[in-house]
């Protein structure tokens, strides 16, 4: 028997409506990944007597070489072109739940896309939005991230517990946090100016870090708040250019990745359209100025794009409570380039998109597309390595450098 934690977590209200819509999903989360298994579980599997199981076990359950610990002692082999699960059944249900209980999945399996960790002393949860079920009550409903105290339970091994940053307390931490989640609230700046001012906000962070000075944190705070309510912030931004063909030189990177061993239908359908709309030909290649020319076309649509400001906006909070941002990924900075990369490609793939389908986006096609961006990029541990490669090879290392790629 798996230990379970039984605790009262913060969560955004969406993550309380969440059912696995099983068969029903257009992007199945029993297909096209690695799915890793914890060493109790890949122990139960192979010493099962189930008459059924227990074959499907031997054929497609194995031993994880390059495992770093128990968590991913073992993986599930997926099953030829398909990419699928072996224990997937026809009907689309996972033959281990249905024959063994829902105990007996691996942790992977029993957590997604639940996102479950202790940050500054509390539980929360939140989930992933490669699931698209996820997707579309975190980016379409208008109160998903209204925020509940709620019991929740879930497997002891699965919660994250996120180290405490040296010279931090607990307190300090939670608050930067939340001044983050609020400024991505404020609706008077766009969700560009939303995100130039974390920028800065993250530098500023960095600095007082750097010089040990930790207890000028709350009088930042202070001073950040003054600055956007009076619009003094925006003025120092307001200065930086827009260049398109800069964000197609680091963005289209990572959309022309080939090397990706599997898509599902419905990814495959996504990335086409996506490369349709940025000027791709039949091969999936274009020149630069055909995807900066075609990307532009695309922004103009995206300009007219109802509700597609607060769709981001949810995308962006949403990944802010999953990553514990700016704590989630190294330094405050190096997190904010990370986020500002994952924004930036989102942001072209809509673009892309819109082009394809001749009209301004609607909110459901914009939670596709965000779905298959975090579906094709966010599990990939090369990506954010390959974020800082690119960003060094293109020798953009200054924080105005990143802000105005988001122009």
């Amino acid at each position: 028997m798996n230990k379970l934690l039984t605790k009262t977590m913060l969560v955004p209200r969406y993550q309380t409506r969440f059912t696995c819509v099983g068969p029903e999903c257009p992007d199945t989360c029993c297909s096209g990944w690695r799915i890793t298994i914890d060493k109790p579980t890949f122990q139960r599997y192979k010493a099962t007597g189930h008459s059924t199981l227990k074959p499907l076990f031997k054929l497609h359950v194995k031993r994880n070489r390059q495992a770093s610990g128990d968590a991913e002692y073992g993986v599930i082999k997926l099953d030829g072109p398909s990419g699928t699960c072996g224990m997937q059944a026809a009907s689309g249900l996972c033959q281990v739940q249905s024959s063994l209980g829902e105990d007996a999945l691996s942790n992977t399996c029993h957590a997604y896309p639940r996102h479950t960790r202790q940050f500054a002393g509390a539980f929360e949860q939140s989930l992933t939005l490669s699931c698209p079920q996820a997707a579309r009550l975190a980016l379409l409903e208008p109160d998903a991230f209204e925020f509940e105290q709620v019991p929740v339970t879930a497997r002891d091994e699965t919660v994250m517990a996120h180290p405490p940053v040296p010279g931090l307390d607990h307190d300090t931490m939670f608050a930067i946090r939340t001044w983050a989640m609020q400024l991505l609230h404020t609706r008077q700046l766009s969700v560009v100016e939303r995100l130039a001012v974390l920028g800065l906000f993250c530098d500023q962070i960095e600095a007082l870090l750097e010089q040990k000075q930790p207890e000028r944190l709350p009088f930042l705070l202070e001073q950040m708040t003054l600055a956007v309510e009076s619009g003094a912030i925006l003025e120092s931004l307001a200065s930086l250019p827009s260049n398109e063909a800069l964000h197609v030189e680091l963005f289209a990177r990572f959309l022309c990745n080939r090397n990706i061993a599997f898509r599902s239908v419905h990814q495959q359908n996504i990335f086409r359209q996506i490369a349709m709309g940025l000027g791709a030909d039949e091969e999936g290649t274009a020149s630069v100025a055909q995807i900066e020319a075609r990307y532009r076309a695309g922004r103009e649509l995206l300009v007219q794009s109802a509700g597609l400001e607060a769709v981001l906006e949810r995308y962006l909070l949403n990944e802010t409570i999953r990553e514990a941002f700016p704590w989630g990924h190294g330094s405050p900075l190096f997190h904010y380039r990370h986020r500002l990369v994952c924004f930036g490609v989102v942001r072209m793939m809509l673009a892309g998109y819109a082009n394809t389908q001749g009209h301004p986006l609607a909110e459901a096609e914009a939670a596709e597309v965000i779905q298959v961006f975090c579906r094709a990029f966010q599990h990939n541990g090369a990506f954010a390595s390959s974020i800082e490669n690119i960003l060094h090879q293109c020798e953009w290392e200054s924080l105005h450098q990143w802000i105005a790629l988001l122009k």
